[in-house]
């Protein structure tokens, strides 16, 4: 089951779903069972994915605001 909740929460990634996958990482990090079955090693890079896909959902926001700007031809907004 967590190496299932792992492949789900890349699949959210792959479709742009970040709050998802954040959950789905939680959900490895929070559990004492799931982080026992995957061991240190790859709970470590699980810590690294996440934070990863938290910046990657703070980049998308960034060029979100900076599409709006450009399209109601705000260009300092936009840059």
């Amino acid at each position: 089951m967590a190496r299932a909740i792992v492949k789900r929460a890349a699949a959210f990634v792959w479709c742009s779903k970040f709050n998802l996958a954040i959950e789905d990482f939680d959900t490895i990090l929070n559990s004492p069972e799931y982080s026992a079955v995957l061991g240190d090693q790859e709970c470590t890079k699980i810590h690294k994915d996440k934070a990863r896909v938290q910046m990657r959902m703070k980049s998308n926001v960034i060029k979100q605001e900076g599409d709006k700007a450009f399209y109601h031809e705000n260009l300092d907004e936009a840059k």
